[in-house]
């Protein structure tokens, strides 16, 4: 599949998907994975390298758990859970 071709939101999504269902068999307790592999409708997360055959898609963790950055509508919550409260005076 050629790069140009790949709908990278759903890769995701897929990935997240397969990572998240991983976690909740109980997959929090082994080591951290390097990411997931995704081919067509399966996938299966990954601990080492992968050598990837031409129809499946490599996407890192780091994808999958977020970036950490402080943009769009989760900092924006964040940044509003921060703020100091001021008391209201009766």
């Amino acid at each position: 599949m050629r790069l140009d071709q790949i709908n990278s939101a759903l890769l995701i999504r897929q990935a997240r998907t397969i990572y998240w269902r991983y976690l909740s068999a109980g997959g929090a307790l082994t080591p951290p994975p390097l990411g997931v592999i995704v081919q067509g409708q399966l996938g299966r997360v990954v601990f080492r390298w992968p050598t990837l055959l031409p129809d499946e898609q490599f996407v890192p963790a780091e994808w999958l758990l977020g970036s950490g950055s402080t943009s769009g509508r989760a900092a924006r919550t964040r940044s509003r859970l921060q703020e100091p409260c001021t008391p209201v005076q009766p």
